[in-house]
C-alpha cells in the first residue's frame, strides 16, 4: 500500500513536469519527434482513473485537525478518509519552524492519491492567524478607505508569498461582501468593492496561491453573524443582482479563463428571494446563479458546516445536500466526529445512488484542476 501511494504521488508530479517540459519545446519540434502534448483534460482523467470512490469522496472535503504536529491519529485519519485538504487555525500554529514542519508533514502524511490543499483564513485586521509569525495585513475596510486598490493587490501578493513560504497553498480571502462584522469588507459601495476584490485576486494569483471570494452571494446586508445564528438577507432579487453580486461577477469575469486559481465560498445566510428558506450553502439556486449567470467554472466551497447558520440538518445530510445543490468542497473545521459524519454521509449517498458517480466526478475534476494549477506554480511540495 505504501509503495502504491508513493508511485501515485510521483505520477502526479511527473505528469505535471512532463507537460511543462513539452510546453517548453516548440509545437513543431514536439510533433516532429512524434511526441504529442497531452491535454489538461487527459491528465485529469488519467489521475481520476486510479482513484477509488472512497478517495474521490475524501477529495471533496477540507477539514481541521487537533494539535501542532502530525501524530499517529492525524496520519491515520488522512489515510482512512483521504481528505483533500486541511485548514489550520491559531491553535495549530506557534513558531515559524513548527508551522513549516507541520505543513510539510501533513503533505507527507496525505493518503497519496493527490497532494493536500493546506488552507488558512488570513484576511487581515481582526481575522488574521499566527500574528507572531506572519505580519497581519490591514483590515479590508482600512485598505478600502485609502481609495488605492493597488494596496490591496500588494498586500495580497505579499501575504500570499509569505503563506506560501510556510507551506500554505490556499487562503480563504478576500471578502467580497458589501459590509461585514469586524471591518472585514472593503466598502459598502459595489463599484469600489469590486475594484479592491479584483486587485486582491490579482495579488494572490501572482503569488501562486489559491484564494476564495466570500461570502457568496453577498453577506453584507445580513444582521446576524452566521457563526452564531441564522442570518436572513431579505433583499429583492434586483438589489442582489445590482449590488451584492457585482464584486463577485466582475472579479470572476476579470479572471478570464483562470478559474482554477480561486474558489468561491458560499455563505450560510438565507436569501428568501433566491434560496427560499435554505441557506445559500445548500441551495441549488445559489449554485446555479454562480455557474450559469456569473459563469464561474472553478471550485465552490461551503463556509464551515459547523456554524450555527448551517444547522438545518444532521451532518450526515448536510454534505449530501450541498453536493446535490452544486457545491464541490465541504469545509468542516472543528470536530473529528463531524468530519466523519459528513464523509460517511457522502459515501453512503454515493453507494445507494442518492448521488451519482458522475456528480462526484464533476467536482473531483475541479479539485484536481486547482491542484494542477498549484503544482504548475511550484506551490505544492512533497
Amino acid at each position: 500500500m505504501k509503495d502504491k501511494m508513493i508511485n501515485r504521488r510521483m505520477y502526479f508530479f511527473l505528469i505535471v513536469l512532463l507537460t511543462a517540459l513539452l510546453a517548453g519545446f516548440g509545437q513543431s519540434a514536439v510533433y516532429g519527434q512524434g511526441i504529442v502534448p497531452r491535454s489538461r483534460e487527459d491528465i485529469i482523467e488519467d489521475l481520476m482513473a486510479g482513484m477509488s470512490p472512497e478517495e474521490k469522496i475524501g477529495q471533496l472535503m477540507i477539514v481541521g485537525i487537533h494539535g501542532q504536529e502530525v501524530d499517529e491519529e492525524i496520519s491515520s485519519r488522512l489515510k482512512q478518509y483521504h481528505f483533500g485538504g486541511i485548514i489550520l487555525f491559531d491553535k495549530n500554529l506557534e513558531t515559524e519552524k513548527q508551522v513549516e514542519a507541520l505543513t510539510r508533514d501533513l503533505q507527507e502524511a496525505g493518503s497519496g492519491e493527490m497532494p493536500l490543499f493546506i488552507a488558512i483564513d488570513e484576511e487581515g485586521g481582526q481575522v488574521a492567524r499566527m500574528r507572531q509569525v506572519v505580519e497581519a495585513p490591514p483590515a479590508a475596510l482600512e485598505l478600502g478607505a485609502t481609495d488605492r486598490p493597488e494596496l490591496a493587490e500588494n498586500w495580497a501578493e505579499k501575504t500570499g508569498r509569505r503563506l506560501r513560504s510556510l507551506g500554505f497553498n490556499v487562503n480563504f480571502a478576500p471578502v467580497a461582501d458589501l459590509g461585514s462584522f469586524k471591518a472585514r469588507h472593503f466598502s459598502t459601495d459595489p463599484a469600489k468593492t469590486s475594484l479592491f476584490v479584483q486587485a486582491a485576486s490579482n495579488g494572490y494569483r501572482a503569488a501562486g496561491i489559491v484564494h476564495a471570494l466570500k461570502h457568496f452571494p453577498g453577506l453584507g446586508k445580513g444582521e446576524v453573524d452566521t457563526h452564531i445564528g441564522r442570518a436572513v438577507v431579505n433583499i429583492s432579487r434586483r438589489e442582489l443582482e445590482e449590488e451584492d453580486l457585482r464584486p463577485f461577477r466582475e472579479t470572476i469575469k476579470a479572471n478570464g479563463d483562470c478559474h482554477d486559481s480561486f474558489m468561491v465560498m458560499l455563505t450560510h445566510a438565507v436569501y428568501p428571494q433566491l434560496t427560499g428558506e435554505l441557506p445559500a450553502s445548500i441551495s441549488p439556486e445559489a449554485c446555479n446563479l454562480l455557474r450559469d449567470e456569473l459563469g464561474f467554472k472553478g471550485l465552490i466551497i461551503t463556509d464551515g458546516l459547523e456554524m450555527a447558520g448551517a444547522a438545518v440538518a444532521p451532518f450526515r445530510e448536510l454534505g449530501v445536500r450541498a453536493l446535490k445543490a452544486g457545491v464541490d468542497i465541504m469545509l468542516v473545521c472543528h470536530g473529528y466526529e463531524h468530519e466523519e459524519e459528513v464523509y460517511l454521509g457522502l459515501l453512503d449517498a454515493l453507494r445507494v445512488g442518492e448521488i451519482t458517480q458522475e456528480r462526484v466526478d464533476e467536482s473531483v475534476r475541479r479539485v484536481i484542476a486547482a491542484k494542477l494549477w498549484l503544482t504548475e506554480q511550484g506551490n505544492i511540495h512533497k
